[in-house]
């Protein structure tokens, strides 16, 4: 089954869309693109620095169109 996320203005996130997420100190947003979805987390690579991931609750990130 194909897992997808809902974000915090409820579109639905799926692995290769790009996404706005903040820094844990709310001090930035940055681009990713998401590599991975999970049931409680959206896995990404950052847009500027593509050696770097993270991961974030599906609330705390926001699909950019």
């Amino acid at each position: 089954m194909l897992q997808h996320a809902i974000d915090v203005s409820g579109k639905i996130v799926l692995p290769g869309d790009t996404i706005a997420f903040g820094h844990d100190n709310g001090s930035t947003l940055e681009l990713g693109k998401v590599t991975k979805v999970t049931p409680k987390k959206v896995w990404f690579t950052y847009i500027n620095n593509p050696t770097f991931t993270g991961c974030r609750d599906h609330s705390r990130v926001c699909k950019v169109i």
